[in-house]
């Protein structure tokens, strides 16, 4: 039974399994949110604010060799600290009796079907705006070339002149592994890129592609993937507003994030749920709602070697949010 149990005397009804159900189905088709990191900290009584502490060493000062009667030497806990806020997050539809009374439709269901595509993007926008203010861009400025900025948020110094091509991919991947020495995204061997669909598109056009997706086993890509290139699982997003498309000599180019393990934090104090509005108007106003108290973060908000996981591939006018 799917039943509607009163949140407080005079406050909204709620449906707990329909709730369950549309936050994990929204989770299941989102292209961003798959990939944040869900962490403790948050609940009620609790506050606002989600603090970070994670470790980023001990460094490698030796070849870790011991002496007979000299102690193993101690070294700092050295911690890494950032924090993010929880917020209100929801969204509601509303119609009168007289759809109930006169439509052959069935609206809830079209609500709920309504509801959970709006909580999947907006969830996946506002995880996308975690992930944007990393603190290094990439930005194409031919078909082998790339510039780099820094900051806390990294914002572009040029615009993007070119589109993103397997060169650029294997640039990122270097500039991850090698230079920032960032471990793959969880148990994986594999960091995740994200990308606008213009800029698959030019993934997919350039020749150096085909062999990747030869070798890359395409029947086990994961959904929304188109490849897997030099370490990087490539997946594709049409969400523009969290990855837009912008035009550059007439040529579309894309936006993209790539990243590794422990990149944005993921917290909630209130599971999003369905709440149905009181009856008002002697019952003829309706209404449902999805609400839940979320906050997402970057966990290492810089750029240093072995705690900056994320890069931001830019086009022209990548907003910073």
């Amino acid at each position: 039974m799917q039943a509607w149990t009163a949140d407080t005397p005079t406050g909204p009804y709620r449906n707990n399994f329909l709730s369950e159900q549309l936050y994990e189905a929204s989770f299941e088709k989102a292209e961003v949110i798959l990939w944040v990191e869900p962490v403790e900290g948050s609940g009620k009584k609790r506050g606002d604010t989600v603090n970070l502490f994670t470790m980023t060493g001990p460094a490698e000062v030796d070849d870790g060799a011991l002496a007979e009667n000299i102690r193993i030497p101690e070294l700092p806990t050295p911690l890494s600290a950032a924090s993010f806020l929880i917020k209100e997050f929801g969204k509601a539809v509303t119609w009168t009796n007289i759809w109930d009374d006169w439509s052959k439709y069935d609206l809830p269901a079209f609500v709920k079907k309504r509801l959970r595509e709006n909580m999947r993007l907006t969830l996946d926008r506002s995880a996308g705006n975690a992930f944007k203010s990393a603190s290094i861009s990439f930005t194409p400025t031919s078909a082998g070339t790339v510039t780099i900025d820094t900051g806390t948020p990294a914002v572009p110094s040029v615009a993007a002149s070119a589109a993103v091509g397997v060169t650029h991919l294997q640039l990122m991947r270097d500039y991850l592994y090698g230079t920032l020495k960032a471990p793959y995204f969880g148990n994986g061997d594999a960091y995740i890129g994200i990308f606008n669909w213009a800029a698959t598109r030019s993934i997919r056009t350039d020749p150096l592609f085909k062999e990747y997706y030869v070798l890359g086993h395409p029947e086990k890509l994961q959904r929304g993937e188109i490849g897997v290139v030099d370490n990087i699982r490539v997946v594709e997003t049409n969400h523009d507003t969290v990855l837009q498309v912008v035009t550059s000599g007439g040529v579309n180019i894309g936006q993209g994030l790539v990243f590794g393990d422990e990149s944005v934090a993921f917290a909630e104090a209130q599971t999003p749920e369905l709440r149905m509005k009181i009856a008002d108007d002697y019952g003829r106003s309706l209404g449902c709602a999805w609400y839940g108290q979320l906050g997402f973060g970057v966990f290492h908000p810089n750029a240093n070697a072995r705690e900056s996981r994320i890069i931001r591939v830019s086009g022209n006018n990548f907003a910073t949010p």
